[in-house]
């Protein structure tokens, strides 16, 4: 009997005390990922805005006209850092996620598939500027 006890107390215990841990394990590597992001981010766009400006990749702000910040050339397509950061943050939190609900994971490639299809766009319409019909068009493609 004080066998029996012990097994039924070690079995309650045991079930809450492997979900916490796993959780929060879960969660630290989740914010170590976003605060990496963040560092990663801010570390890159300096560098890829410079390289835009040079390779002539930039535009000027036309809501700014008559100040001393309308000649100052913005980059076009700098949302792609940002973009990219996120998605290689998304694609290590998908690994993790994954191994616990391979269930899922089907959702969760093709909400991955249809972010990185979008951020395609954006660039490639920075860069070729296309016209309506197509900026149109692939949005439900991607959806």
């Amino acid at each position: 009997s004080e066998g029996a006890a012990y097994d039924k107390n070690r079995l309650t215990s045991t079930a809450s005390d492997t979900l916490s841990p796993t959780v929060g394990a879960q969660l630290l590597v989740y914010l170590a990922l976003g605060i990496s992001g963040y560092v990663g981010t801010n570390r890159l766009i300096p560098n890829i805005k410079s390289y835009m400006i040079r390779r002539g990749i930039c535009g000027k702000d036309l809501g700014k006209k008559g100040t001393k910040a309308e000649d100052i050339d913005i980059p076009e397509s700098l949302g792609i850092v940002p973009g990219a950061i996120f998605l290689i943050c998304l694609i290590f939190c998908l690994v993790g996620f994954a191994a616990n609900h391979p269930s899922k994971l089907l959702d969760l490639n093709s909400a991955l598939l249809s972010i990185c299809f979008m951020l395609f766009l954006g660039f490639t319409d920075d860069v070729l500027e296309w016209p309506w019909r197509y900026k149109l068009f692939l949005p439900s493609v991607a959806s």
